[in-house]
């Protein structure tokens, strides 16, 4: 990201940059003619129409040939060859870039329609305006050991400075109008980088609301950041959707963001589902997200997103996996100049590392508590969801792909069904249940229930079962499963596969652990947990550790994080 700053001579831009490089931001400098031209030159193929239209304006208020060329110089070159040695930096500052430099482009003050114009040329930097009393201004020009006055003349020194302030008003003015993101600040007082970055923006390709567990992590999570004390907006897609309510109301949630929703081709919508019309609409996205208003930190679980903003925001990559083989390296390279990866689980942190992030953090999945506080009676619940109200339920909640594990709870159902227990699920669409019915009698499918219900849900349980599964490495070091919180606070015993990436949470204290992929083991930890006498110890700890897994707490510690990383 770059801050850029500007202001009158004296106003103070030395002593913020001084304090933002001290938290780490590089102040952009070049050093030498041959970077200066070179940069410049590399800036001009990159962006040739932006700077040939400034290179006229330079050539239209140059005023006398002398003056020209020094603008072109220190207003033109220098400046863009500033920007793109700042776009190749994590943070950086700019202290005299191209919009400082309008304060001394103009012999006299110019139309607001040219200032407008030309303001439109310029990159999305963040702007950044320190103002100190006037007073206080003059004694430090005054202290500095060539003066404007001793330079140009007394009568040029005054007649500069007032275009300059005039000038600097009607900037000010008009960046704002523009919706510039224009930072007004004192250049006494110590810079509150907190209090500049206070609103998020959640940009997602997702569709939204929807069935699926990741729609329940963002929609919670722009709640929690609003909870956090962020401005919190989330920008979504137009994109074909079989639910009619909205995300406050299919979530649950509290109306406390924003939710934007952008247009664009919907060839998913459309039936158009091949991986290149699902690359290009992806594209075609980000490219109408780079056309909206948004918040200087962008949060975002799609790494096209991190690589098209990360040089003008302060970047935040939501990851819950690395892939595999190209995929993996793409993604790797994309997040690189994210300020923050915040990562799901230990082994999806330690894949990021590998990768070259710059900064992560590990901030496992959550609930929200109020979902679980008032829920449905037992009996209630079981007849809503048609279930035998006499026998133990073993339940899963979730979605039915291989690496959930799912396969062994079906198989061990037979068993479970002798041992008096019934194997009950929820998830899954009509066609995999239908399916899955005939294949495993053993098992009731209650099919797809909305996240709302979850905490009703739960409590027609006698045990939960997280069954993952060891032979698909998601499963094994990067998942973080939503439901395994949820079920932890249900205040239901669980039964879970020993797996590291399980373990980061549960343990022999809190839950019962059987060996991945084996039917009988999961049948006698189900039956364990039906008939035990100490099941309430283990219960109690889940129900005590999930305190800490609240979608609130996880938003807390990430913008904490945050503002240690910026």
């Amino acid at each position: 990201m770059i801050i850029e700053l500007l202001g009158l001579p004296g106003s103070g831009k030395t002593s913020i940059s001084g304090q933002l490089e001290q938290k780490g931001w590089t102040i952009v400098r070049v050093t030498s003619r041959s970077e200066m031209l070179g940069r410049f030159f590399i800036y001009t193929v990159l962006h040739p129409v932006r700077v040939v239209l400034h290179g006229l304006y330079i050539v239209r208020y140059a005023g006398s040939f002398r003056m020209g060329y020094m603008k072109c110089m220190n207003l033109f070159i220098r400046a863009y060859a500033q920007q793109q040695k700042a776009e190749a930096l994590p943070r950086a500052v700019i202290d005299q870039g191209v919009y400082q430099n309008i304060f001394s482009l103009f012999e006299t003050v110019p139309a607001e329609k040219t200032l407008t114009n030309l303001v439109q040329l310029f990159p999305d930097n963040m702007l950044i305006m320190p103002h100190v009393d006037e007073a206080l201004r003059q004694k430090r020009l005054r202290a500095r050991t060539r003066a404007p006055r001793e330079e140009y003349g007394e009568e040029a020194a005054m007649r500069f400075a007032q275009v300059s302030a005039d000038v600097a008003i009607r900037i000010s003015a008009l960046l704002q109008k523009e919706d510039k993101e224009l930072h007004e600040v004192s250049g006494e007082a110590t810079l509150n980088l907190e209090s500049l970055f206070s609103a998020v923006t959640y940009a997602t390709f997702a569709r939204m609301p929807t069935e699926k567990a990741h729609g329940v992590s963002i929609a919670h999570m722009c709640h929690a950041f609003a909870e956090a004390g962020l401005t919190a907006e989330l920008v979504i897609p137009a994109r074909s959707n079989d639910i009619e309510e909205d995300v406050f109301s299919y979530y649950r949630i509290p109306n406390n963001f924003t939710v934007t929703t952008i247009s664009i081709i919907d060839f998913l919508g459309r039936g158009l589902r091949s991986s290149f019309f699902f690359l290009l609409q992806r594209i075609f996205f980000v490219q109408t997200l780079k056309r909206q208003t948004l918040s200087r930190i962008i949060y975002t679980r799609d790494p096209e997103v991190v690589w098209f903003f990360s040089k003008t925001h302060i970047t935040v990559f939501e990851a819950h996996r690395m892939p595999q083989g190209i995929a993996g390296w793409l993604t790797s390279w994309m997040t690189r100049r994210a300020d923050l990866v915040v990562c799901n689980s230990e082994g999806t942190q330690a894949a990021f590392d590998r990768g070259g992030a710059m900064a992560s953090m590990k901030a496992p999945n959550g609930f929200r508590a109020a979902d679980f506080e008032n829920p449905a009676h037992v009996a209630e619940t079981r007849q809503r969801l048609n279930i035998d109200t006499e026998k133990p339920v073993a339940l899963y909640v979730g979605s039915l792909e291989a690496w959930k594990g799912v396969g062994t709870f079906f198989e061990a159902a037979h068993d479970l069904a002798e041992r008096g227990i019934q194997s009950v699920v929820i998830g899954g669409n009509d066609q995999e249940v239908a399916s899955l019915a005939k294949q495993y009698p053993a098992v009731q499918f209650v099919g797809f229930r909305p996240y709302h219900e979850l905490g009703d849900n739960l409590a027609a349980a006698n045990v939960l079962i997280l069954p993952n599964t060891q032979h698909d490495v998601q499963s094994l070091s990067f998942t973080s499963p939503i439901k395994m919180f949820a079920y932890m606070a249900a205040e239901k015993p669980i039964v879970a596969s020993d797996l590291p990436s399980i373990r980061e949470v549960l343990n022999d204290k809190n839950s019962i652990l059987v060996a991945p992929d084996d039917p009988d083991a999961l049948a006698k930890g189900v039956e364990r947990a039906v008939i035990s006498d100490d099941i309430e110890v283990l219960v109690r700890n889940a129900k005590e550790l999930s305190r800490t897994y609240t979608w609130s707490a996880r938003a807390r510690r990430i913008v904490q994080k945050l503002h240690s990383v910026i």
